[in-house]
């Protein structure tokens, strides 16, 4: 992972996708079904949704929260929400979720 440090490239929100934690669903897209009408790019309140130029499907960067507005409006269904197998319980108190994000970014190496 890289850390924009002394003259570093700036992290993007792909090097770092904190809002996948957000959710407790995973977003998925059936390319065979999809028909590249751009239907969620437009409903997105994020922005998170661009039309790839070359294939034409939607693409989604990492500011995605998976509210699901996408699959919405999605006229063929090509966009659906998937509870993940594993739901990560959230902390007691406050304390508790800071410890749980500082052990985190210490075992990342995100803290220098």
């Amino acid at each position: 992972m890289k850390i924009a440090q002394g003259g570093a490239e700036p992290l993007t929100p792909e090097d770092l996708n904190v809002f996948k934690y957000l959710s407790h669903y995973t977003l998925k897209h059936d390319e065979e079904s999809c028909i590249k009408c751009g239907s969620c790019e437009k409903q997105c309140p994020l922005f998170a949704i661009t039309m790839d130029e070359e294939t034409g499907f939607p693409t989604v960067n990492g500011t995605c929260v998976r509210c699901g507005q996408c699959g919405t409006v999605c006229p063929v269904g090509a966009r659906t929400l998937h509870l993940k197998e594993e739901v990560l319980e959230l902390p007691e108190t406050l304390l508790d979720d800071y410890n749980a994000k500082g052990m985190y970014r210490f075992a990342n190496d995100m803290i220098a």
